[in-house]
């Protein structure tokens, strides 16, 4: 399996918890946006991680998407995840 894990900045509202989480995957730069260290992941491990980052982001701006290459370019396939803003 493989993942790619992307922010959308126009949502990041940089509150940094993705880089408490995991400061390898994921760091506040210095255009006040978190930025995506490593954008493909294989490890299964690591790829439940960053789903879980994923779920946690306050903004919902974290895309992990593990749809391979068969998949539709629309995003109508399975694999796909991304979240919604959690209540605050």
């Amino acid at each position: 399996m493989k993942a790619t894990i992307s922010i959308d900045p126009g949502v990041c509202r940089s509150m940094g918890l993705c880089q408490a989480m995991d400061a390898d995957l994921f760091e506040v730069s210095g255009n006040s946006r978190a930025v995506v260290r490593r954008s493909v992941l294989t490890d299964p491990d690591r790829i439940d991680l960053a789903e879980a980052i994923a779920e946690c982001c306050p903004t919902g701006a974290i895309t992990v998407d593990t749809r391979d290459a068969a998949t539709p370019a629309d995003g109508t396939g399975p694999g796909q995840v991304t979240h919604p803003p959690t209540s605050l």
